[in-house]
């Protein structure tokens, strides 16, 4: 073949590896809700910015174990595992299992999670958690309800 031709695509094959290669260090990314991700100056908030952990928090309670593709083992979707007709030893053990489901995410340093069931009054559950992060902590309140989860409370800082 053509030895210019051949030396430029071996070339151009050896800066398209060079791109290609993972990075060392682990960047979670950030994710824009549109109301108060911007900081005064524009710029995004940090990866570990505590209202961000708190987002995160939501997706991960929202999202069905094995519906990530690149993470089969991400997530528990609690407004479908509290619709379903479970004893209360099954929604009592749900509160250890959201527990160690959010624990995954090791920008949480401290984490606290409550589920009460107030079914007989109002047919809901409510869902509080309050962690902390490195750069300060966060507290969520959630009802759920018919198969909905509603976030009530998000606070950080």
């Amino acid at each position: 073949m053509n030895p210019i031709y051949d030396a430029a695509l071996a070339l151009t094959m050896v800066e398209l590896k060079a791109a290609n290669q993972p990075s060392t260090t682990l960047y979670l990314g950030s994710d824009l809700c549109c109301t108060d991700d911007l900081l005064e100056s524009m710029g995004e908030r940090e990866e570990s910015d505590p209202l961000l952990v708190a987002e995160a928090v939501v997706r991960r309670i929202t999202t069905a174990r094995g519906t990530l593709l690149d993470d089969l083992d991400y997530g528990v979707d609690i407004a479908d595992e509290l619709s379903r007709a479970t004893t209360r030893q099954d929604r009592a053990s749900l509160e250890g299992r959201i527990r160690g489901e959010l624990a995954k995410d090791d920008r949480i340093d401290e984490l606290f999670v409550t589920l009460t069931d107030n079914t007989e009054i109002d047919r809901t559950f409510e869902l509080s958690i309050f962690g902390t992060t490195a750069e300060g902590p966060f507290r969520l309140v959630m009802a759920i309800k018919a198969g909905a989860l509603m976030v009530q409370e998000m606070t950080a800082g």
